[in-house]
């Protein structure tokens, strides 16, 4: 706590026991003060921070209910004003209408900057241009936007994005150095992108979040994740292990371990990691596809079948799935069905090179059947 601090809270709890004093002399002759001060004290007490919710150490909602106290202090006030002289009636009635249209006006405006994020978090940083939590939001916002701009095809725009996102964020990162929520989604921008060179920025910026906030189990995930894809594989388990640890029943981790193991050709743990993914969210998409890829490849090929179908339900649009779906039913010998599955990977991707390789197999040879790998 730095010197201004204490001093601050050293005039504050001298205020309090002015105040204190005052109200308690006056109980008998105006009641309501010692009423209304209690009241705000009392409610106070409970939102200081003795108990820390979250990461604010203050917050306007905090002051609702204590701040009844203070209007229960001024409304007697001003009837035990009005009752000693009433010719001041008039101008208490004027004076509260004015204080509650000024008000009004204040609360209007406040209002208008819980708007959406970009107006919310705008103004905190033009009022404290170095809120590391300020930063991170807004950036995630500027990301959301991002993810917007692909989907509607505007490359340009999501390209922007990006580029404001990341600046946000490692603000944020240079502004708190020991913020670990920042840390890892500043690492989310360097892990979606191809080059090595990106991917060791990434797991830099994975490695610092744990560090800073070691029971952080998103960021072991993604730290596991991005070791994978640079093949540290004996780093990138234990990362997952870690994060499994710490959040059990995480879908996502499981299906990363899944995919790890695939990756290393143990079919049977990645199996077995998968079908714990599907046991905690029945929906995953990504855990149903890639559990039948592992099944198909370890010949369990109705299995693999089961839970390609499952994923392309949810997925219609997905071109690898739909080609895993006419690899295996053509092993099923299903070539009617292995057909439509592989039009329909064409319908998705035109250019999908494998799909259009194993159509013209089965238009040119009918009663072939391809195997685990996809080829004759």
């Amino acid at each position: 706590m730095t010197s201004e601090l204490v001093w601050i809270a050293l005039a504050a709890t001298l205020l309090i026991l002015i105040i204190s004093g005052l109200v308690f002399r006056r109980f008998t002759q105006r009641p309501y003060l010692t009423v209304g001060w209690l009241w705000y004290l009392g409610t106070l007490v409970p939102v200081i921070g003795l108990v820390q919710v979250g990461t604010q150490s203050m917050a306007d909602r905090y002051t609702y209910i204590p701040l009844i106290g203070i209007y229960i202090m001024i409304a007697w006030s001003g009837q035990d004003l009005i009752g000693r002289w009433p010719t001041l009636k008039v101008s208490v009635i004027w004076g509260t209408v004015v204080v509650m249209l000024v008000l009004v006006m204040v609360t209007w405006r406040n209002v208008s900057r819980w708007q959406d994020s970009y107006t919310l978090f705008d103004h905190v940083l033009r009022v404290d241009g170095r809120n590391a939590l300020a930063q991170l939001h807004r950036g995630l916002a500027s990301d959301h936007d991002r993810e917007q701009a692909l989907t509607a095809g505007n490359a340009d725009v999501a390209r922007r994005k990006e580029e404001e996102s990341l600046g946000l964020l490692l603000r944020a990162v240079q502004f708190n150095p020991t913020y670990g929520a920042a840390h890892n989604n500043a690492s989310a921008f360097y892990a979606r992108r191809e080059s090595r060179a990106d991917k060791e920025k990434a797991l830099h910026f994975f490695q610092r979040a744990v560090e800073c906030a070691p029971k952080f189990a998103d960021a072991y995930n993604n730290l596991g994740v991005v070791h994978q894809q640079l093949e540290n594989f004996a780093e990138a388990e234990t990362a997952l292990r870690t994060a499994l640890q710490l959040k059990p029943h995480d879908e996502s981790v499981h299906s990363n371990l899944g995919g790890l193991y695939a990756r290393q050709f143990q079919l049977e743990q990645s199996a077995a990691a998968y079908e714990q993914a599907i046991e905690l969210n029945p929906q995953s998409v990504g855990a149903h596809r890639n559990l039948g890829i592992v099944l198909r490849h370890q010949g369990r090929v109705e299995d693999a079948r089961h839970h390609l179908e499952m994923a392309a339900a949810a997925s219609p649009l997905d071109a690898d799935l739909h080609n895993e779906r006419g690899i295996v039913n053509s092993m099923l010998g299903r070539q009617a069905d292995a057909i439509k599955c592989f039009e329909q990977a064409l319908r998705a991707d035109p250019g999908h090179e494998q799909a259009r390789q194993h159509l013209a197999q089965l238009y040119a040879f009918p009663g072939s059947m391809l195997k685990a790998n996809g080829e004759e």
